[in-house]
């Protein structure tokens, strides 16, 4: 992964046949923060180590033009915005500014994933196909059929994870792309895998839950829930899971067996986020809820009034929500009482990303803002672009 920085700093990126001539720095070695679609592959969505003040002051605005269409990520010190005109945009998350652009001759839905030299994404559900270029070379390296990849892939064990659309969970080898397992699930797996220890965490939107190895896809279990599964698992000491009944569970992590459930009376369409010993989960009604992460007991609820799909985020000693009407929240995480608030340009759809010092938020208008303390970045190098904000 870090000769993959290097790549990046030194040379004049050239992708699918179109040259990108501008150059930028980037320190080799620089870490992933946020590498898969919540974060790091047990999906709990959190940054609890962030120094992000909560405070949402815009640092830059860049209006992209089209609408994300998979989950963005933070890695090697670049974002990857997967765009609905068929390019992943690389983006210098410091000022804003397009420094690549990789054409994928299908939606990018999955995402991407770095490896290495490699750069990885799913494209469908036209192409229908895992796709790995070689950044050196902008070459395409490897090209696996998929259909209708789900969206959002991790690498764990050295195996590139990914839901199919006709209903299997698959393991790449991400050097070949060689096939290396495949699972056939009851249902859909519309949302993304996770990792609990040594297993993958597999829903479906048929409502089952399953458990798989990681080195060989063998069924370790699987819990059937209440109503169809849409959002990925979180994982830790247990795992947390939200159906679109509007239920969350919490399952054992070596039997899947159901330690707590409870419902919340408002469908959930998103992951929850899971950071000391709290689990925040958000319906579509327009309410976020603090649970207990043991028990299911009830810590504190917010009105955000509007309708949720984007999964929480936290960062810090804040929790970050958006609504399809485009007001994002920030929140104290213990008590849930106001800390700040913003109104962007379009729908939050897709869950915040963090370095830990700002937040990223892209709307379905296709605007990408940045939130941060005000001395982070030179405010002549980003595009500036109508914020409103509130302060509570």
């Amino acid at each position: 992964m870090r000769r993959l920085s290097h790549i990046l700093a030194l040379t004049g990126l050239v992708i699918g046949g179109c040259a990108v001539p501008s150059r930028f720095s980037s320190v080799p070695g620089v870490p992933s923060p946020w590498p898969y679609h919540r974060g790091a592959i047990e999906s709990r969505g959190a940054d609890t180590t962030g120094v992000f003040s909560g405070k949402l002051t815009m640092l830059w605005q860049r209006n992209l033009r089209d609408k994300p269409v998979g989950p963005i990520t933070l890695a090697h010190g670049k974002l990857f915005y997967p765009s609905s005109k068929r390019k992943i945009k690389v983006i210098d998350p410091q000022t804003g500014r397009i420094v690549a652009q990789i054409k994928t001759k299908g939606p990018a839905q999955a995402g991407v994933v770095t490896s290495d030299s490699l750069i990885m994404f799913g494209a469908g559900p036209i192409r229908n196909e895992i796709v790995a270029r070689n950044m050196r070379s902008g070459n395409t390296r490897w090209t696996s059929p998929i259909k209708d990849v789900s969206n959002g892939s991790i690498l764990y064990e050295k195996r590139l994870i990914v839901g199919s659309g006709d209903g299997f969970l698959k393991a790449l080898d991400p050097a070949t792309g060689r096939d290396l397992w495949s699972v056939a699930l009851d249902g859909k797996p519309v949302a993304p895998p996770s990792v609990s220890g040594s297993l993958v965490i597999q829903p479906t939107d048929r409502g089952n839950v399953y458990a798989v190895t990681a080195d060989s896809g063998r069924v370790v279990f699987k819990t059937k829930l209440q109503a169809p599964c849409q959002s990925a698992a979180a994982c830790g000491e247990l795992i947390w899971i939200g159906d679109v009944g509007g239920t969350v569970y919490a399952l054992n992590p070596s039997d899947g067996k159901i330690e707590w459930e409870k419902s919340l009376d408002g469908p959930i369409w998103c992951p929850a986020a899971v950071a000391e010993g709290r689990v925040y989960v958000a319906h579509s009604g327009g309410r976020l809820f603090a649970l207990d992460a043991a028990t299911g007991r009830d810590l504190w609820s917010f009105a955000a009034v509007d309708v949720v799909k984007s999964a929480p985020l936290v960062v810090g000693a804040c929790t970050i929500v958006g609504t399809l009407t485009g007001k994002v929240w920030s929140l104290r995480s213990t008590d849930g009482t106001i800390v700040d608030s913003a109104t962007v340009t379009g729908p939050v759809n897709l869950s915040p990303v963090t370095d830990g010092k700002r937040v990223y938020i892209a709307t379905d208008l296709g605007r990408l803002i940045c939130f941060g303390e005000t001395d982070a970045v030179n405010a002549k190098t980003g595009d500036t672009g109508a914020v409103e904000r509130q302060s509570e």
